[in-house]
Parts: structure tokens; C-alpha cells; sequence
């Protein structure tokens, strides 16, 4: 076997590995960052994404069956402009402990809130938020402890994404990203056609060559 054959189908194979990669990557760069079911039983929960926007994200922990929570109370946001009377809340046994980082650094750590709370109708056990720039790459570590079986019928899921998703859709994703989509896109394609066409050409010769007398 000649050099080209090999060097064809090393470069499909590197473009493949490569798309599977960056495409991972590139589906955490929209509105909602991370979504996965949170773990069971509790433990240390990691998480990494490709931050697609100079905006602020939220995280914490969101719920696929709010229904499955009884709240008391009307929705409110807790704050000193509302009567006590007015807020209603759910409180957790499960203790959060969480850091996000980008490489070495650490950007932002914490507690995460005890009480659940129903923000714009949507129960949410809030982390925290934090400013994010767009192409970046940062890590969410977690450490949940204690029980989260009186909150497993609602199905909770460790949730970061836009705080303000109306200014990402308006003003889309940041140029940074666009640009590190649009060259990993023309390179890995350009790898997978530059490979088909070693491959194809050897086999064309040889086809060639056995209809010769």
C-alpha cells in the first residue's frame, strides 16, 4: 500500500475524531450552556462548556417535573420589596458546594441557595450568576451532599445557561465563536475531502491498472 491510501484515510479519521470533538463543544455554546439530570446518589458532578456569549449565566438546579413541587404560595421572588407573607419556598436537604473555573483560574465559588424558589413560575435552586466571555471554555464542579430522594420525582437537572436569554437571541453569538465554528468547520472538511480524494485516486489507478494488459 502506497503513502497516499494511508495518508487519505489517516486524514478522514482525523477529521471525523475532530468534528465529533468540536461539534460537542460547539452544542454547549447556545443559550443553555449544560443540562444534565443531576446525580444519584449525590456526589461530585463536573461539568464543561464553551461559553457562546459576553453575557451573565445562571446556574442551578432546574426541575423536569415542576409538578411533582407544592409550593404554598403565590410565585414570587424573594427580595425586601415583597411581604414576607407573599413568598412561598420549598426547603432542600441537599447541601451544594460548587466552583467554576477556566483553566487554572477560579471565577466564581460558593453555596448553593437551601430554599427553592418559583423565579417567573419556574422552580429553581439557585447556584449563582456570574459574567462569561464568549469563546472562552470553563468548568463546573459540584459536590452534593446529603439526600436528593425527596426531590427525585421532579427530576432535577444541573442547569446553566443565559441569565438574560432575550439580549443573547436578540444580538446572537458572540463574533469569537463564529469565527472558531467557521475555521474548525473548514478545516475539518477540508481534512475528510483532501482524504477522500487520496483515497479515491488510488483506487481509480488500481482499477485502472488491472484493465491494462
Amino acid at each position: 500500500m502506497g503513502w497516499k491510501p494511508l495518508a487519505g484515510i489517516t486524514l478522514i479519521a482525523v477529521a471525523i475524531g475532530t468534528c465529533g470533538y468540536a461539534e460537542r463543544w460547539f452544542r454547549t455554546a447556545g443559550v443553555v450552556a449544560v443540562d444534565e439530570p443531576l446525580p444519584n446518589p449525590p456526589g461530585h458532578f463536573k461539568a464543561s462548556f464553551l461559553a457562546g456569549y459576553n453575557a451573565r449565566y445562571r446556574a442551578g438546579i432546574d426541575f423536569g417535573a415542576p409538578q411533582e413541587l407544592r409550593f404554598e404560595k403565590p410565585n414570587c421572588i424573594p427580595w425586601p420589596g415583597y411581604p414576607a407573607d407573599d413568598c412561598s419556598g420549598i426547603p432542600t436537604r441537599l447541601d451544594v458546594s460548587w466552583r467554576l473555573s477556566s483553566g487554572r483560574q477560579v471565577i466564581k465559588q460558593g453555596l448553593a441557595d437551601t430554599t427553592i424558589w418559583r423565579v417567573s413560575g419556574t422552580p429553581f435552586l439557585g447556584f449563582g450568576t456570574f459574567y462569561l466571555e464568549a469563546g472562552r471554555r470553563y468548568n463546573l464542579d459540584a459536590e452534593l451532599m446529603n439526600d436528593r430522594s425527596l426531590l427525585a420525582r421532579a427530576q432535577p437537572r444541573v442547569s446553566i445557561r443565559v441569565w438574560q436569554a432575550e439580549f443573547a437571541e436578540t444580538f446572537g453569538l458572540g463574533t469569537k465563536v463564529l469565527l472558531i465554528k467557521l475555521f474548525a468547520r473548514i478545516a475539518y472538511g477540508l481534512s475528510a475531502l483532501i482524504g477522500l480524494a487520496f483515497v479515491s485516486s488510488t483506487f481509480v489507478r488500481a482499477k485502472r491498472a488491472e484493465k491494462e494488459p
